[in-house]
């Protein structure tokens, strides 16, 4: 029995997923070529924030010459407790990330104006330098999440506008 629902949910989530295709294909030169044309500015303040801008720039492979497009990127990150015990000891913490990012063309008009949040958390020691540690990890770890976020959406961003530009031609 289990196995038939199985086969049956199986065969109605396969159409479901429509074409799924590797961005990167000979089929979607576009993706690549716009996103070879991004410029990343970023305050580079904090060593998280550098921390994004450079796994940002493997990401991106930026073209030297033509740069058609900036991306402004705000980082921002806030450290709360967790779980608080009853006696008042706190044994994790949460790390919320804020992540605002603007994508302008060449003649600084707003084409993509977007924001997303991005959580982790951490058990917390009584050693104050081995949480400090570990804080920092998860905050690099999630910045390099939100760089793979803002890539996935630049993408999708891309896509959709040669799509709408295909179906007007």
């Amino acid at each position: 029995m289990r196995q038939i629902f199985l086969f049956i949910l199986l065969l109605f989530l396969l159409p479901a997923c429509g074409k799924v295709y590797p961005i990167y294909s000979q089929n979607h030169r576009h993706n690549v070529s716009q996103l070879k044309q991004i410029e990343i500015i970023s305050d580079n303040s904090s060593i998280i924030a550098a921390e994004f801008y450079d796994y940002m720039n493997e990401l991106l492979t930026p073209n030297q010459q033509n740069k058609n497009f900036k991306l402004q990127v705000e980082f921002s990150n806030t450290s709360v407790p967790a779980t608080i015990l009853h006696y008042s000891d706190v044994v994790r913490d949460s790390v919320d990330s804020l992540v605002r990012l603007v994508l302008r063309d060449k003649t600084g008009k707003v084409i993509l104006n977007d924001k997303f949040r991005l959580m982790s958390s951490f058990n917390t020691v009584y050693n104050a330098y081995s949480s400090y540690v570990e804080e920092e990890q998860i905050k690099i770890n999630l910045a390099k999440l939100a760089a793979e976020e803002v890539l996935n959406r630049l993408i999708l961003y891309f896509t959709t506008q040669y799509i709408e530009d295909k179906s007007k031609a």
